[in-house]
């Protein structure tokens, strides 16, 4: 069985697709969690309806975050396999059979596929760089895919890790090490996953706090990456990135990691070559 987790939080005007397209798939044994991270809108009332449909499950807890829904939802999972879609994305009617199908066939923990970006209502490809067939861990972090969706897993490999709660960019902080517990990871060239981009998402949030939360999982990203063996060209353009953004939007401070954060800028005394430095201020600016 596949368990799909789906975060739920205020997206009452994209949930209905997301669970339309998950209702689709053409697997026989799925399962999907909806956790309502305590919306406010009518997204708990659209999700609910979906019950009626016995393959799909509803929760409702207090507002404490992505990655606290993400938990709960692996906690609550009866599946042998994991996927995580968000609830404003939607998913191809073979977002379930594909991965699994080449999963099973060749005795893969993990099964990345390709997705679009959705914006303005106009599709645009998203990991093209990344080459199709059997890959490992360090090939795959090297070009910075560290999103929870778009991989169906082993739910094994989650024995012993859990997204850190209370933090944004959770992710970042997270796949690695799913990642690395991989015995066989498979990339397919499927396009199976639709990322609606929001300028109103947690992500695009431009505070303080958040630009904090992302350089210290990028940090915690870096340290452990560094202890898997991978070079700095794997890590450190991300660092380097967040290092920016994060000093960029804030005021000087005690703060530890904003003085980590300066530590790494004042160290870098050219930048990497291999660091986008375009996509690196847009970054930082919110263009």
């Amino acid at each position: 069985m596949i368990s799909i987790i789906v975060p739920i939080y205020n997206v009452e005007n994209y949930l209905a697709k997301c669970l339309d397209s998950l209702a689709r798939q053409k697997v026989n044994e799925f399962e999907v969690l909806m956790i309502d991270d305590g919306s406010v809108d009518k997204s708990g009332i659209i999700a609910k309806s979906y019950c009626k449909d016995q393959r799909f499950r509803y929760y409702q807890t207090h507002n404490k975050g992505l990655s606290a829904a993400r938990n709960l939802g692996i906690d609550r999972s009866c599946g042998e396999w994991l996927m995580f879609v968000d609830g404003d994305d939607w998913v191809s009617d073979s977002f379930c059979l594909k991965p699994l199908q080449v999963a099973l066939k060749n005795d893969a923990d993990i099964v990345i596929f390709k997705s679009y970006t959705v914006k303005n209502n106009k599709k645009q490809k998203r990991d093209v760089r990344l080459r199709d067939g059997i890959t490992d861990a360090k090939s795959v972090v090297k070009y910075g895919v560290w999103s929870a969706w778009g991989k169906l897993y082993r739910k094994e490999l989650f024995f012993k890790i859990r997204f850190p709660e209370g933090m944004v960019y959770e992710d970042i902080a997270t796949i690695h090490k799913v990642l690395f517990n991989a015995k066989k990871i498979i990339i397919i060239p499927d396009y199976l996953y639709y990322y609606v981009y929001r300028i109103n998402s947690i992500t695009q949030n431009k505070s303080v706090k958040n630009k904090r939360d992302g350089f210290i999982a990028a940090y915690l990203r870096a340290k452990d990456l560094i202890q898997y063996g991978c070079t700095k060209e794997t890590y450190l353009p991300t660092l380097i990135s967040y290092a920016l953004g994060f000093l960029i939007r804030a005021f000087p401070s005690d703060d530890i990691y904003y003085k980590k954060a300066e530590k790494i800028i004042d160290q870098t005394t050219v930048f990497p070559i291999w660091l986008n430095i375009k996509k690196c201020f847009c970054f930082m600016f919110g263009k």
